[in-house]
């Protein structure tokens, strides 16, 4: 067994160190054999070949480097798919090949009636009802050709209840090591939707999407492609980053649920800017008939819209956007249709909160280079005072507040005039000598 030291490419890893050695004992070698033609050439081709490994020593290090960024960067997105799929409101649990469960949310934890705690590292198929379990086993294998698994199975729920699920099964997106199952409640007989994805596979699409790698346009313009998928043919898509009646970006899925948004933005009133200021799904099967927009309802941009469901996006307590649903949402309402926009709407903030801790992180990081640039600066002129009036560091320092204060100027901005002065007096006095000298 590899001591904690070793990792893959160990026996590479004890290389560089007798690389530089070589070279000293090339020169004692020399010295002992002497100045004979057979020995110079031998020595000429042991330094040959010691240049040749130098170069392949770099060679592999620099691919050493290249492996363990890579490999970072794939943990990274497979914690980030993770964080994302453990903020849904159903239950998901990420399992490795054989079924033991890696990480779970409080909903999966919720619904097998288990801690979240004492579910991790336990085998998934030890909550399935014994009639379902080689079923799913034998469908497994054929995860890693591309398929996913999707079928009723009954589950030992809480307090011993035996609960009906929809279990979907997907492979994991990150490094294809990791199986992601999500478990819908039974539809209750309701009809199917026609989609062009399943629902638990656009959660995993939208949980899999590059939060760092691309702006929030491109984000939500995916995600809406996304969420069309998932919602079908009978309506049009449209999300908003931020508030509905001023959103920092928006993206749709066509020209209806364009308009539809614009007209809401210009108006300051209908359904999705309802949904975000009550934090609530807001539901309207004709807006022709609904008289709690009436300005909205009656604008031509919205004629051809129909009914309307709106979302909003919801990650713990904070508010950070809208799902909004445009066309034939069914009358009465289709509980599956709306049922599919909120979880995709949850789906959504769980990638835009990613984002926006992801942008709070670069900023603070931006912030403390600024801040140790700035002592820098500081130190400097500190030293540059200390120089000038035979002070303290303390007294130096005590010297700069005050003129700070007296000058209404920030601490950072004088120690930087005062280095930037010192700087172009030596400068001129450097070109002053060089010119005298000439």
């Amino acid at each position: 067994m590899n001591s904690p030291e070793q990792h893959p490419g160990a026996g590479v890893a004890g290389f560089p160190a007798a690389v530089p050695a070589l070279p000293h004992r090339l020169a004692a070698l020399r010295s002992v054999v002497g100045d004979s033609p057979e020995a110079e050439t031998v020595l000429a081709e042991l330094e040959t070949a010691y240049e040749e490994l130098r170069v392949a020593d770099e060679e592999v290090h620099t691919q050493q480097e290249e492996i363990r960024r890579l490999a970072e960067s794939q943990q990274q997105l497979r914690w980030q798919h993770q964080r994302m799929l453990e903020m849904l409101p159903v239950p998901v649990v990420i399992t490795d090949m054989s079924g033991m469960v890696r990480s779970a949310n409080a909903a999966a934890a919720g619904l097998l009636g288990i801690d979240l705690a004492r579910l991790v590292r336990k085998p998934l198929m030890g909550f399935v009802a014994l009639e379902d379990r080689a079923e799913l086993r034998r469908q497994l294998p054929g995860l890693a050709d591309g398929h996913r698994i999707r079928r009723m199975i009954t589950v030992n729920g809480r307090e011993g209840r035996l609960l009906t699920v929809e279990a979907s099964a997907t492979l994991g997106t990150a490094d294809g090591r990791d199986i992601t199952w999500i478990f819908l409640a039974s539809s209750g007989g309701q009809a199917a939707m026609t989609t062009d994805i399943e629902l638990p596979s656009a959660l995993v699409q939208l949980a899999s999407l590059p939060v760092g790698a691309v702006e929030v346009v491109e984000i939500l313009r995916r995600a809406t492609t996304v969420c069309q998928a998932a919602l079908g043919d009978r309506v049009t898509v449209s999300l908003n980053y931020g508030p509905p009646n001023a959103p920092t970006a928006v993206s749709s899925s066509g020209q209806l649920a364009q308009a539809a948004d614009g007209a809401q933005i210009s108006l300051g009133e209908g359904p999705c800017i309802t949904a975000f200021e009550r934090r609530r799904t807001i539901v309207s099967t004709d807006l022709r008939t609904d008289d709690r927009w009436p300005r909205f309802a009656a604008d031509p941009r919205t004629v051809a819209v129909g009914g309307v469901i709106a979302a909003p996006m919801l990650i713990g307590g904070e508010l950070v956007g809208a799902v909004n649903v445009y066309g034939d949402v069914g009358d009465p309402p289709d509980g599956r249709l709306v049922e599919t926009a909120e979880l995709l709407a949850a789906g959504v903030a769980a990638v835009l909160y990613e984002l926006s801790v992801r942008e709070e992180l670069e900023l603070t990081a931006t912030d403390m280079e600024r801040a140790l640039s700035s002592r820098a600066t500081i130190d400097q002129a500190k030293g540059m005072i200390m120089a000038d009036r035979g002070c303290t560091a303390e007294e130096a320092f005590q010297h700069l507040v005050e003129l700070s204060s007296t000058q209404h100027v920030k601490l950072r901005d004088l120690a930087r005039q005062i280095v930037d002065q010192r700087s172009a007096t030596r400068s001129r006095r450097s070109d002053q000598v060089g010119g005298a000298g000439s």
